[in-house]
């Protein structure tokens, strides 16, 4: 709901399927195992259910997903979701729960209306995500760095150098917890650093080097952030 998987993830699938599917999504990125976006189409496995539940799951107030961390963590897979089926599908009220019977159009261009509309439905959704995680959008400059970057517009068009990108560590969707010790420490890398403050202020553009354009936008991925970029350079 809301981008949380409405699928359970309890799973079995064939070795080809789990290379395929299950460890980019998954695994790696945080994200549902079932579907993959390739060539500007969404990809869904075929999937079967059993009637009978085969484990069981305590809640109490130890859980991990009770903590701090745990929020954050299960949150920002949730948000990286979000971000990612907001291009395919306009959402009004019931999030993504409904999402199997709507049509896989990528609905996000490169208009200024488009855009805007993208914004507000992922501001909006970001917002319920942290109200069913009970977490206050206060609490941490990435939960307001990521609101404002959705719900308010800016002018910026960040240049950022070579050296930023290149001696940054690539972080993805199984470092959350790295990147959440980073944050309350005030040990984040200087690029990560860079985008958050710049997003504070609203949505924003970037322009780098051709070189460095397929790590800034993995850096982007990571943090939530849809930023347009553009290059300068190369061929």
């Amino acid at each position: 709901m809301n981008g949380a998987n409405v699928i359970g993830d309890h799973f079995f699938v064939k070795k080809e399927v789990f290379f395929r599917y299950i460890v980019k999504n998954y695994i790696i990125w945080n994200q549902p195992y079932w579907f993959k976006i390739k060539d500007g189409k969404i990809h869904s496995l075929r999937l079967s259910y059993i009637s009978q539940p085969w484990y069981k799951y305590r809640v109490y107030s130890e859980n991990y997903a009770r903590s701090e961390v745990g929020k954050f963590v299960a949150s920002n897979g949730v948000i990286r979701t979000i971000v990612e089926l907001s291009k395919f599908y306009k959402i009004h009220f019931a999030g993504f729960r409904y999402i199997h019977r709507l049509p896989t159009n990528l609905v996000v261009h490169r208009s200024e209306i488009g855009y805007e509309q993208y914004h507000r439905q992922v501001y909006n959704l970001i917002k319920k995500v942290f109200k069913n995680y009970g977490v206050s959008p206060e609490s941490n400059i990435y939960y307001e760095a990521l609101l404002n970057f959705y719900g308010k517009k800016s002018n910026v068009k960040l240049e950022i150098e070579d050296k930023l990108i290149k001696e940054a560590p690539l972080l993805f969707g199984k470092d959350v917890n790295i990147f959440y010790n980073m944050l309350l420490s005030n040990n984040l890398p200087r690029i990560y650093k860079l985008l958050l403050e710049t997003a504070f202020k609203g949505g924003f553009e970037i322009v780098v080097n051709k070189e460095y354009e397929k790590k800034i936008n993995l850096i982007l991925k990571f943090l939530n952030l849809s930023v347009p970029v553009s290059t300068k350079g190369g061929y």
